[in-house]
């Protein structure tokens, strides 16, 4: 089986963390960037584009991995502020994996909202976001307040079968649907009836993995 690992970084939002560890042959490294990749990583340049702002380009990548890898049978995908500290191929023990939050507090899908509604203008991207407007949606369609658990979306571990591929279709579709550019809402709305695994922070975290501050916050 072959394996992708990947991260996308634009704008230089975070550190450039190189890849120190080592990976065994079935797995690449790939680093999605418009500057320059750190060491350890094959570089991926992605061209600007009109259509997208840089964050949605990152997210598109991070969705939809297939489409600039469609080679591979599996993809760990993790955020750019992560160090991947350990050969991470026991992360794919199912189709789909994610992790757990460490905080260990399952917030419904409608206090995720609410936080982001308060903390929105933090973020360039999101000042104009209405993330009330996303909640009363979700409501009106009849969402349940815990669609999925309240996981994070840092740290995915994927097999390429057509059940993921349309997950991530779906997901994509409904993160452009409310175009606030984060992606972890529009995830647990799409999770619904879905079949996955959940791995506890302390199972990924200083394990495979190790957390750095965004470098723009």
């Amino acid at each position: 089986m072959r394996v992708a690992l990947y991260t996308v970084n634009f704008d230089n939002y975070d550190p450039l963390i190189p890849l120190t560890c080592d990976l065994p042959d079935n797995m690449d490294a790939f680093y999605f960037t418009d500057k320059k990749a750190p060491s350890g990583w094959t570089e991926r340049v992605v061209e600007p584009s009109d259509n997208l702002p840089p964050v949605a380009r990152a997210k598109a990548i991070k969705i939809l991995p297939w489409v600039q890898m469609p080679e591979y049978s599996a993809y760990i995908y993790v955020d750019a502020n992560y160090a991947v500290i350990k050969d991470p191929t026991p992360l794919l023990v199912e189709d789909l994996v994610f992790m757990g939050h460490p905080n260990k507090r399952n917030y419904s899908i409608y206090e995720e909202l609410k936080r982001l509604q308060r903390s929105r203008k933090k973020r360039d991207y999101t000042k104009h976001a209405d993330f009330d407007a996303q909640a009363r949606e979700y409501k009106e369609r009849g969402v349940s307040p815990y669609p999925a658990p309240h996981i994070m979306a840092s740290v995915i571990a994927r097999k390429h079968t057509p059940e993921v591929r349309d997950l991530c279709c779906r997901w994509w579709k409904e993160f452009l649907f409310w175009r606030n550019w984060r992606d972890q809402a529009p995830l647990r709305y799409c999770l619904q009836e879905q079949q996955y695994k959940v791995l506890e922070p302390e199972e990924v975290m200083e394990k495979y993995v190790s957390r750095l501050q965004h470098q723009i916050d």
